[in-house]
């Protein structure tokens, strides 16, 4: 008997009288039916899906995949496992791969914006934000002062007055100093003469003869000469130029006191003596030694033995192989010799080798650092 509204009746006539015998057709009738009922599929009102199959089950409950319910994701079952809190935001590290962030609400409010202008007023940015640059054409501020590194002027002139330039530095004329020459202990004068081969001199007195004169010819030489008297002229290749004269450079003298020393960064020694010159390259006394002076002398060998030397030790047997290293220490018992043993000595300063055994209770080594 079908089911109504889901609901199962027993059919017609299968139920038993008290004391009467059952009668085979209604009986096996309604075992039939129980059997075509328990095979049918359960409707929903019955605690069913009223179908026979997983896709038809989904439908006929509502849960039709991709109308009803989302299909199963990766992504979103990366995301299922997160655990969030305020201001955090989902963003993927990769293929479904998800990873929390803060989001202020600050950021909140920035990235809600509708368009770029909605964005720079929440930023605060006013209108040279828009601009590539600022010109004459979009410019409407004050001079800027002096003091942040700007003129103060908005014309060339005054710009130069509130920087203290003199009139020279827009003339670029030498007529515009007041009084023609640089000021102390500056080059002072620029000196010129036709008469000695087209040279133009630099001087160091007001005169243009006494002193020293640094020239340049027409043709490229350069000489310098003082007081009148020439000391060495150069080709422009870097030549010297032959009998400049007695006493000079071709004569094989040059006057010391035109020379000046050269310094250390430039290659030289800032020094006019030997001795100077040890002293400022920071040489000692071994410096002027010849090899036999290499002795030492028992007066300024810190550690007491000098790199190089020779001593010999006490020793109960042979301290090879020759070359390696060993200790060396002061003996304790006597001050006037040197032993291998530690034991209650004071090690000697430097690296020592072993050289050779010199009796059968001693040993030569040698300092080598």
């Amino acid at each position: 008997m079908p089911r109504s509204s889901g609901v199962y009746s027993e059919p017609a006539g299968t139920k038993g009288t008290p004391n009467t015998t059952i009668q085979s057709a209604p009986y096996n009738a309604f075992v039939d039916d129980l059997v075509a009922d328990a095979n049918a599929a359960r409707p929903i009102t019955a605690g069913g899906t009223g179908a026979t199959n997983a896709t038809a089950a989904r439908e006929a409950l509502g849960l039709k995949i991709g109308t009803n319910i989302q299909a199963y994701d990766a992504l979103l079952q990366a995301m299922s496992g997160l655990v969030t809190a305020n201001n955090q935001l989902i963003y993927t590290t990769g293929a479904d791969t998800v990873a929390l962030t803060t989001l202020s609400a600050y950021g909140r409010s920035l990235i809600d914006d509708a368009d770029a202008a909605a964005a720079r007023a929440t930023l605060g940015l006013g209108n040279v934000s828009t601009l590539n640059g600022i010109n004459d054409g979009n410019w409407s501020g004050a001079d800027l002062s002096v003091a942040n590194g700007g003129t103060g002027a908005s014309t060339a002139a005054a710009a130069r007055t509130n920087l203290g330039l003199a009139a020279i530095a827009s003339s670029g004329s030498a007529s515009d100093l007041s009084t023609g020459f640089v000021a102390n202990g500056r080059l002072k004068h620029l000196y010129s003469s036709d008469a000695d081969d087209g040279l133009a001199y630099l001087v160091n007195t007001g005169d243009g003869t006494s002193g020293g004169k640094l020239g340049l010819s027409t043709a490229g030489t350069l000489l310098y000469s003082y007081d009148n008297v020439e000391r060495f002229r150069v080709n422009v290749d870097g030549t010297l130029v032959a009998s400049i004269g007695a006493g000079n450079i071709d004569s094989g003298t040059i006057d010391s006191a035109r020379l000046p020393t050269v310094p250390i960064a430039k290659g030289g020694t800032a020094a006019t003596t030997a001795s100077a010159a040890r002293t400022n390259l920071g040489l000692g006394g071994l410096a002027t030694m010849d090899l036999t002076d290499l002795f030492y002398t028992g007066s300024s060998i810190a550690g007491g033995v000098p790199v190089g030397a020779y001593i010999g030790l006490l020793a109960s047997s042979a301290r090879g192989p020759r070359n390696s290293t060993v200790s060396v220490y002061y003996d304790g018992s006597n001050n006037d010799r040197y032993t291998y043993s530690a034991s209650g000595n004071t090690p000697v300063t430097g690296t020592f080798v072993y050289r050779a055994a010199l009796t059968s209770d001693s040993s030569l080594v040698q300092r080598r650092a």
